[in-house]
């Protein structure tokens, strides 16, 4: 019943990130909370399957809500959750507010980067046609989401008692 609830609240952050959190456009940039509640739980989530079974989650519901090729955000989710999960393991030994803040921004540069390579490499592979301005999405959109998410990252810390 706790992993049902869980799941909810994951498909409940897509919804709104889809519907209610085009309101709260600011500069022309949203915040992510679906990307936020990714990072939320591979940071404070210590089960490594039940993190990239959330990615995964998280990313078949952006695939469905996105007119992008169906695979791509599952495949992004779940580099970035293995990429948090390795940096938890190595580097993060104590799991604070900061560091958290820290994940946020730089998992959003990430989420960008790794969104434009995958663009650009189903360009190259005919697979999709896709026209990306590189520079205006790294320069405008994911530094500017960066600072937007790690704001709204904030009404994430009281759940951390839910886990």
């Amino acid at each position: 019943m706790k992993n049902l609830f869980f799941f909810l609240v994951l498909a409940l952050a897509v919804f709104i990130q889809v519907t209610l959190f085009r309101e709260l456009e600011l500069f022309g940039v949203l915040p992510n909370i679906a990307l936020i509640s990714l990072f939320f739980v591979a940071f404070y989530i210590k089960d490594n399957e039940r993190v990239m079974l959330s990615a995964l989650f998280l990313g078949l519901l952006f695939d469905v809500f996105s007119g992008v090729s169906f695979g791509i955000f599952s495949l992004i989710f779940l580099s970035i959750s293995f990429i948090i999960i390795l940096v938890k393991e190595a580097f993060v030994s104590n799991q604070n507010i900061t560091t958290f803040i820290l994940i946020v921004f730089l998992g959003t540069i990430s989420y960008y980067l790794l969104t434009v390579i995958l663009v650009n490499i189903f360009n190259i592979l005919q697979i999709a046609e896709y026209k990306v301005d590189i520079n205006l999405i790294i320069l405008k959109y994911a530094f500017f989401e960066a600072l937007y998410n790690m704001l709204v990252a904030f009404i994430f810390i009281p759940a951390k008692k839910f886990l």
